[in-house]
């Protein structure tokens, strides 16, 4: 049996988890740990705790979003709930409502909905 042990500094392959451009996912997606999304996502993804989810620039997701730090480089239609964080980079574009105790929009950004921030971080729910 061969065991994986992690090198001090570096992820080990099986803490990320990335979906190429050019796929599609249908239904419920869930995350442990960091997850890069560079295809289609019909449905809803949940990352569990401590779990960033990264939406890349050729991603595009349509339905919600639930995790502990959300990064949007690309299209999203759908709400986003975090527990500590989403950002909005240069390059993404949001369609939808945020509740997240810190928001972040970068310049050239793009959101269209409401936005719920508070010191408090959000409730746990299915994330």
């Amino acid at each position: 049996m061969i065991e994986l042990r992690p090198v001090p500094g570096k992820q080990i392959e099986s803490e990320l988890s990335l979906f190429s451009q050019g796929s599609l996912i249908k239904g419920e997606v869930t995350f442990d740990r960091v997850a890069r999304i560079h295809g289609r996502i019909e449905g809803k993804i949940f990352g569990l705790t401590g779990s960033v989810v990264v939406i890349g620039e050729t991603a595009s997701v349509h339905g919600e979003i639930h995790g502990d730090e959300v990064i949007i480089d690309g299209l999203v239609y759908g709400n986003v709930i975090a527990k500590t964080k989403v950002t909005i980079s240069e390059y993404g574009r949001l369609i939808g409502d945020v509740k997240s105790p810190k928001f972040e929009i970068k310049f050239g950004a793009h959101f269209e909905g409401k936005a719920q921030t508070s010191s408090a971080p959000a409730p746990k729910g299915n994330a």
